[in-house]
């Protein structure tokens, strides 16, 4: 439902200008994680922080992770 109403929601933002994007975190050591995740929370939250940087309008709708790769729906 989170899916489709980002869709959605990138379809009737796009004339304004405004970009939406679903963003896979990956997998990520912590609690719910757990120690066998391959990603830490503090490179993984630069990349992140870098991939939301580079959007651009013509990203609007697509499903990526958290390396800016596009993930499979």
């Amino acid at each position: 439902a989170l899916n489709m109403w980002s869709v959605k929601a990138a379809t009737a933002l796009r004339p304004e200008g405004i970009a939406v994007v679903m963003l896979h975190p990956g997998w990520l050591r912590t609690d719910m994680g757990g120690d066998a995740a391959p990603l830490d929370l503090e490179t993984t939250g630069t990349t992140i922080a870098d991939t939301i940087g580079a959007l651009s309008i013509d990203d609007t709708g697509t499903f990526i992770r958290w390396d800016g790769g596009e993930h499979p729906w």
